[in-house]
């Protein structure tokens, strides 16, 4: 088996893995995480708390809406799917409100 792999406790692939290349670490950063799901949400956040990041979790459309507004973040990671709504119109005011600032739109 990948060696890589062998961190996860049940041996599966995740997101984990899949960008573990990636120099997250660098510097500290303020990241939304918009995703409804508790197990993803912990999962995710887990990971970004590991490379230094401060992560700030909103699980509906509407509250995420409200979370974009702050000034201090540098990421917005939207699921999709969300209960009240859709994560892409999240994407889209979070560009509005800061053009400059990365987001990321993910789907299972």
């Amino acid at each position: 088996m990948d060696q890589r792999f062998n961190d996860m406790p049940d041996g599966s692939m995740s997101s984990y893995h899949f960008n573990r290349g990636l120099d997250l670490s660098a510097t500290s950063r303020r990241v939304l995480l918009i995703e409804d799901d508790p197990d993803q949400a912990a999962l995710v956040r887990h990971w970004l708390q590991q490379c230094g990041h401060r992560v700030v979790v909103a699980r509906t459309r509407e509250a995420a809406m409200r979370a974009v507004e702050r000034s201090d973040l540098d990421l917005v990671v939207a699921d999709l799917e969300l209960p009240d709504g859709s994560g892409l119109e999240v994407v889209k005011h979070a560009k509005v409100v800061s053009p400059d600032r990365p987001t990321i739109l993910v789907t299972a």
